[in-house]
């Protein structure tokens, strides 16, 4: 039986990964035996799992290794065609080249390019995808094969614990697609929340305006502002409380001069005060 170093399988890992970017090409337009190959070489001959359990698998292992609302997750998520608004299953995205002509359309990769990607030639716009191919797909791949690896003692657990990007419709499973950041961007560029969620966007500063609307909200914002939105309320009834419980003290001490003098020192006590303490 022959053995393989780490190096050797994260080769082979990331060539079947980088395989289910394109199954038209390779695999004869089955994403199914692009799936199995890349289980293949994780040790699982037959596939035990869904295709959505192992698209939330994928999610889960590009979030881990490159992390969130970044450009970098942006473009594995894209490639992968498990983005919102990238679907593989689309037909629309279904192909790899339709997907990153969308990505250099939407976004301001090609920023510092005099020739924006839809007025450029049949030739140029080739060059700009190969170019996000091979600059920042290609490497991507193989850290992603590697970080997937690490898990090896437990790999069947790593695959199954997907819940967080699956979405359950009533016997059927969905895997949950991330928002690409650059939307993200453009619905939260006038919040306060901002500088938390975009201090990490960085690269060729994203521009806002070539982003189109979002179909989901975003929890993490939401959770904040409704957090934000308890506190004021309870703020507002802390100092109401405040209010009213000053008034009855105050009422309630003049009260107690009048009964100390026998009524004979009439006071400004609040009449229903008075009455409900008689």
């Amino acid at each position: 039986m022959l053995i393989l170093n780490e190096d050797v399988k994260a080769k082979y890992l990331c060539s079947a990964l980088k395989n289910l970017r394109d199954p038209i090409s390779t695999h004869g337009d089955s994403w199914e035996e692009a799936r199995k190959e890349m289980l293949k070489q994780l040790g699982f001959e037959t596939s035990k799992w869904t295709t959505n359990r192992i698209d939330a698998f994928l999610i889960k292992a590009v979030h881990e290794k490159f992390g969130t609302l970044n450009i970098e997750t942006d473009i594995m998520l894209m490639a992968l065609g498990l983005m919102d608004g990238y679907d593989h299953n689309c037909h629309v995205t279904k192909k790899i080249a339709d997907r990153r002509a969308k990505y250099l359309r939407e976004t301001d990769y090609l920023s510092n390019e005099s020739i924006p990607y839809d007025d450029a030639n049949k030739n140029i716009k080739s060059t700009y995808q190969e170019r996000l191919r091979k600059s920042e797909e290609d490497p991507r791949f193989l850290l992603l094969a590697k970080s997937i690896l690490s898990h090896k003692n437990n790999m069947e657990e790593y695959i199954t614990e997907t819940n967080d990007y699956i979405a359950k419709i009533e016997k059927d499973e969905i895997a949950i697609l991330p928002t690409p950041s650059y939307v993200v961007r453009k619905t939260y560029q006038n919040s306060k929340h901002r500088i938390h969620l975009f201090k990490n966007i960085t690269r060729n500063n994203i521009n806002p305006n070539t982003a189109k609307n979002v179909e989901r909200p975003v929890i993490k914002i939401t959770i904040v502002t409704l957090v934000e939105v308890f506190l004021v309320v309870l703020l507002i009834w802390c100092m109401n409380t405040r209010n009213e419980f000053n008034h009855i003290y105050e009422n309630g001490h003049k009260y107690n001069e009048y009964l100390e003098n026998d009524g004979s020192i009439w006071t400004e006590a609040d009449p229903s005060i008075l009455s409900s303490v008689k």
